[in-house]
This record gives structure tokens, sequence and C-alpha cells, in this order.
């Protein structure tokens, strides 16, 4: 395609909605007691967002493939702004809700259509590339956004964030205006349209797809599921101070650049997609499994607040290494097969694994105990479910088929 994509844009637009819970995340604590609500409630605002964000990937993508890319990111930026801006003010845990959710709809404009883009404008190992190049600055969301989140909890308060969410989302849309290309085009808009029903059947009866939206959706679920329980974890049960916990997602940022560089430095090197997948998913089950022995032990504890947390933040940094090195790639090839119709394919395939996460993450908030083996055990099995899922999918691990070539 002879447009150019800034990929800065589409890396501010994507890692916008990303940050919103990082930031937030160390907060957690803190809305509680000042909303006099649970903690399982607070569990339930993430569980929420995750449930927006679905529904807004599939809103927005579908709606891009008729209007375009540009207005359909440009006009959930502008919503993502607005619900920020009424979380800010929001004095009851039942507003917050409701905000949240609406923030996240809008908010899911940013990966929908950045993907979308991505998948418009680049083939092959390129495309492969680029969401690994993409997703690497997007790692450094986890080591920004919980030190911000966690100095701004301590010394201004909690409802600051959500400012921060407001310029965010404003800045976004106005930047977008100026500096971003339409890549689908007016005659692609004008071409005849699959039905949805249609795509949805395709991609029912597409293993490759359920696997990979799979395999992205148990990814994220753990991700997001240590951004809702992890304060609490090391927080309120371990002892850490808000700022020490959000600083402690530097090394976890470092486990996802470190997973999407690698990646990318394989594409180069002309590894199969495949095998990275697989030595990705070996990386999370491995974290998952030493975290639960270690919980189990009894070597996490209150009583050994620095050993803990250092078990704790190591395991979840190679389990982010794999992480990265997973979800670069399935999100990259998963929808090969779907260019006749990528923005509602893209929006179906989001719809698919944000319904995923926030799945998990409301499982965890619905069963979560003042213990400390739950988290990780709960980890390792998602690790497990996921590693034996991609080994029914491709049971060599590594093998190329015809069909699966980048």
């Amino acid at each position: 395609m002879s447009l150019i994509v800034p990929i800065w844009y589409l890396v501010l637009a994507g890692i916008l909605p990303q940050i919103s819970e990082a930031i937030y995340s160390p907060a957690l604590p803190s809305v509680a007691l000042d909303l006099h609500t649970t903690a399982t409630m607070m569990q339930y605002t993430l569980s929420i967002f995750l449930l927006g964000f679905g529904a807004g990937v599939l809103f927005w993508g579908r709606l891009s493939d008729f209007i375009g890319r540009k207005p359909a990111l440009l006009w959930g930026m502008i919503l993502f702004a607005i619900a920020s801006l009424v979380c800010y003010l929001a004095t009851n845990i039942e507003t917050l809700l409701l905000c949240r959710f609406f923030q996240a709809f809008g908010g899911a404009t940013g990966s929908v259509i950045g993907q979308a883009i991505c998948r418009d404008a680049f083939d092959g190992a390129m495309k492969g590339r680029v969401f690994a190049s993409i997703s690497a600055a997007m790692s450094l969301s986890p080591a920004l956004g919980p030190i911000i989140g966690g100095l701004t909890v301590d010394y201004v308060g909690w409802r600051v964030i959500f400012l921060f969410f407001v310029v965010g989302g404003l800045a976004t849309s106005l930047l977008g205006l100026k500096h971003l290309p339409e890549t689908h085009g007016e005659q692609s808009r004008m071409a005849p349209k699959p039905k949805v029903s249609a795509i949805l059947h395709r991609m029912i009866k597409d293993p490759k797809v359920l696997v990979f939206g799979g395999l992205v959706g148990g990814l994220n679920g753990i991700g997001f599921a240590y951004y809702g329980e992890g304060p609490f974890y090391l927080i309120t049960l371990l002892g850490l101070s808000p700022t020490l916990y959000g600083m402690s997602f530097i090394a976890i940022a470092m486990g996802f650049l470190i997973g999407n560089l690698s990646s990318k430095f394989f594409h180069h090197k002309g590894i199969a997609y495949q095998k990275m997948i697989s030595w990705g998913l070996t990386l999370v089950l491995g974290a998952g499994f030493l975290f639960s022995v270690f919980a189990l032990s009894g070597l996490i504890s209150p009583h050994h607040i620095t050993m803990s947390a250092f078990i704790t933040v190591s395991c979840m940094f190679i389990s982010a290494i794999g992480t990265g090195m997973t979800t670069a790639n399935t999100l990259a090839f998963a929808l090969d097969r779907y260019q006749d119709c990528v923005g509602t394919a893209s929006s179906l395939f989001g719809a698919y694994y944000y319904t995923l996460v926030s799945l998990i993450t409301f499982i965890l908030g619905s069963i979560r105990q003042n213990n400390v083996w739950l988290m990780p055990c709960f980890f390792w099995f998602i690790g497990l479910i996921l590693f034996c899922l991609y080994k029914w999918w491709n049971p060599e691990a590594g093998t190329l088929n015809k069909d699966d070539f980048p």
C-alpha cells in the first residue's frame, strides 16, 4: 500500500486504553475505601471494563468497514474521553461501573482499528514484524502505568487518574485527525460486504481462529487478572506500598518487551511463527508452575515481604516474556484468510478473546480469598489449558502446514 501509516500513532491509540488499566490498578484499594465498597466490587470494575472493550471491538470494527478506519477510531476516542470525565466525577460504585463500561467501549477502537489498519497496510512477514514492533512499544505501559498510578494515588488521589485519560483521549483524536491516513478507501467501503452471520460462521468453523483467539484471551486474562488482583495480593495481603507495587511492573514490562523483540528477531531469522507460539506458551506454563510451588511451600507470605515480592515479580516476568512472544504472533496471523472482510473479522475476533479475558477476571474476582496460593494456582491452571489447546491444534508445535505460511 502506498499510504504511509504512522506506526507511532497506532501505538498511541492502542496504548491509551491499555495503560488505563495499568494506571488504575494501584488505585483499586483506595477507590474501594473512598466509595465504601468491597474488593470484589472493585474487581468487577475491571471485568466490566473488559466486557465493554469486547463490545466496543465488535461495534467499531464492523462500523469501520462502512465509514472507514479513521472516523471510527476518532469517534471512539472522543467517547473514551467523555466517559473518563464522568468516571472522575463518580461518587458511587454503580456510576463508576457504568462509566468504566463506556470508557472501554470507546477505547476499544484503538485496538481493533489499529489491528485492522495493520492488516490493511501490511502483508506476510512484514505484518508479523510490524505487530511485534507495536507490541514491543506498547509493552512500556505495564511499566509506566502502575508507577504513574502509584505515585498519583500516594500524592494527589485516584480521581486525577481519570483526568489523564480525558486529556489522552482528546489528544489522540486531534492527532489522528491530522496524521492518520484512511487505509480502507471509498472503493473498499462501497464494495458488497459479507453478512456478519456468514463471517461468524466461517470463523466458528476455523480451528485456527478459535485456538488463536483462545490463546490471546487466556494470556491477556492472566495479565488483566494480575492487574485486578495484584494490588490486593501485594499491597493489602503482603504489605507493599502503592508506589513500590507500581515500580514492580518495570520488570513485568521488560518481560513483555523481551518477548516481543525476540519475536521480531526470530521473524528476521525465518523461524516459523508456530514454533515461537510454542516457546512462549512453555514459558507461561513454567512460570505458573513455579509461582504455585513457591506459594504452596510457604515461601510467599506476609512475614517475608521482600522475598515474596521478588518471587511474585520474577514469575510474572517470565510469564510476560512468553505472553509477548505468543500474542505478537497469534494476533498477526490469526486472520490471514479474512482479507476480504478484515474489519468485521477483526471485530469478531477481538470480541471473542476479550469476552474470554472478562470471564477470566470475573472468575478470579468471584473466587478470591485472602491467601497467597489461589492466584498463582489459577494462573498455572490457565497456562496449562492454553498449552494443551495449542498442542491439540498443532501437535508438533512448529511444523508448518501449507496453509499456514506467513
